[in-house]
């Protein structure tokens, strides 16, 4: 466009310069050149606008498109984790997630119904608290092990209620390191 308005002016210029009066043909020809020169640089201007426009289109389109993408992948998760959580709360079996120190992260409802407690009672409780003190040094062992990355299959432990009452339980984990 900008090529197109410096030819514009230098042929202009070059016609008016030839013409002896102001009505001659070669200010005509120049007038005639100029207003076809602008309109040259109007389509090429709107030519400009059009595939700007389409190319905003273009990455609008994309950008929708990966909005519906991450709200899916966002609603998916959302159902896996509900769905996850269905699973452990309803299990049968005392399921527990602690850190690398033992401080229960996650308990299920059948782990809360067996020792007695509510959900918000064991809110920085170690594992080792529930633990019958004689069976210390064993899950000791138990956690060395997976903190080597080793899995820990049916290891026979005796745990405390909040009341006190002996629970026998087999043990089997798995390290992660989320």
């Amino acid at each position: 466009l900008l090529i197109s308005l410096m030819i514009n002016v230098f042929v202009h210029a070059m016609y008016m310069s030839q013409a002896t009066s102001e009505f001659d043909g070669m200010a005509d020809a120049a007038h005639l050149l100029k207003i076809i020169a602008n309109l040259c640089v109007l389509v090429g201007l709107l030519a400009s606008v059009f595939v700007t426009f389409r190319s905003e289109a273009d990455a609008l389109r994309t950008v929708r498109d990966t909005n519906l993408a991450m709200a899916r992948e966002v609603k998916d998760r959302t159902e896996a984790e509900h769905q996850l959580r269905d699973f452990r709360d309803n299990a049968n079996d005392l399921v527990q997630i602690t850190d690398g120190d033992g401080t229960l992260v996650y308990v299920n409802q059948a782990w809360l119904s067996t020792f007695g407690y509510r959900e918000g009672d064991v809110e920085g409780k170690n594992a080792f608290d529930v633990l019958d003190p004689i069976d210390r040094a064993g899950v000791v062992e138990v956690f060395a092990s997976l903190k080597e990355g080793k899995s820990v299959e049916r290891y026979i432990s005796e745990f405390r209620t909040k009341t006190g009452a002996p629970v026998i339980c087999a043990i089997s984990a798995t390290a992660s390191r989320d």
